[in-house]
């Protein structure tokens, strides 16, 4: 019995050994990583110090064009937009940010119906954060939030890599595959939509669908932390090709907030009814987000001149 003890011991020795190892070496890799999603998430938490930070999913990801609000609001301008993530994704970076400074300017883009569904599937996206759980103790309220055993799976190191591996490798594979560091956190879409002949553009007006309590409850919690710590914050609606977004429960409340401004261009005729702007219609290409990103810029500064006068 004591022999066989013994091997079990020895046993879980090596296999500590190797996770140990093995997260060690793909630490390394994530630290050395050129450019990519980690490089990205990485930057966010612990180096960004720019004037204006963007949240929000792969809509601010390839839609919000850093360059051009550098030059209309001469403001330094960082992108941590992550195509999947939302709520608790953008709670995490921020809690990064805030650790270290305070943003000037916040623009978080959000869906027009982005209060109604419950957290549960979003939480389990932003596990993509497990590598930097142990560095970053602000963020770990979110990964722990992914299940009731994720603390204790987070011993491990290998598990904190789990499914991250394509994403830890390919930057390395292939260049700029999601951004090069040069567009500082903009991931640009080439080409156009297709199919675009007799399109009928959908009115959206969903007023009556219930806002869902813990996220509204959530998202009241990131809105109230930015502002304690001095940061303007906009709201964001970019375009959806053939839709023109009117009016949804969520606009409302957004719009019943005093401490953010809303900017709906997601019912601009001119951006969702222009196939030249889109890659899908989903998501702007190149030369649509360097037009949304100069209008939005305009729009911004409009507030901002407001506001001088009022005050």
């Amino acid at each position: 019995m004591l022999k066989l003890f013994r091997r079990i011991l020895v046993l879980i020795i090596i296999i500590a050994l190797l996770d140990i190892g093995f997260g060690f070496l793909l630490g390394r890799i994530m630290d050395m990583s050129p450019d990519g999603r980690y490089y990205k998430a990485k930057y966010s938490l612990e180096k960004c110090e720019e004037d204006l930070v963007i949240f929000g999913n792969s809509r601010a990801e390839t839609n919000y064009a850093p360059f051009v609000f550098e030059d209309s609001l001469n403001l330094s301008c960082w992108n941590t937009g992550r195509g999947g993530q939302t709520l608790p994704f953008w709670i995490a970076m921020k809690n990064g940010l805030l650790k270290r400074y305070s943003p000037k300017t916040v623009i978080i883009n959000v869906e027009s119906d982005f209060l109604i569904p419950n957290l549960d599937e979003a939480y389990e996206r932003a596990g993509f954060l497990r590598p930097f759980y142990y560095k970053h103790p602000e963020i770990r309220p979110i990964i722990d939030k992914i299940s009731f055993f994720e603390k204790y799976l987070m011993i491990s190191q290998l598990y904190s890599y789990n499914s991250s591996f394509y994403y830890l490798l390919r930057p390395f594979l292939i260049k700029g595959i999601d951004g090069n560091r040069n567009d500082k956190g903009w991931k640009t879409k080439s080409g156009n939509i297709a199919n675009t002949e007799n399109l009928e553009i959908e009115h959206i007006n969903r007023n009556n669908k219930k806002i869902n309590d813990n996220t509204l409850k959530e998202f009241n919690n990131f809105i109230n932390s930015l502002v304690d710590h001095g940061c303007e914050i906009y709201v964001v609606i970019s375009p959806i090709y053939g839709e023109n977004i009117e009016s949804t429960s969520s606009m409302e409340y957004l719009e019943s907030m005093d401490m953010l401004t809303v900017i709906n261009l997601g019912n601009k005729s001119d951006l969702y009814n222009n196939p030249n702007y889109f890659k899908d219609p989903g998501h702007l290409n190149v030369q649509g987000a360097i037009e949304f990103s100069k209008i939005l810029s305009h729009k911004i500064l409009d507030f901002k001149r407001a506001d001088n006068i009022i005050r």
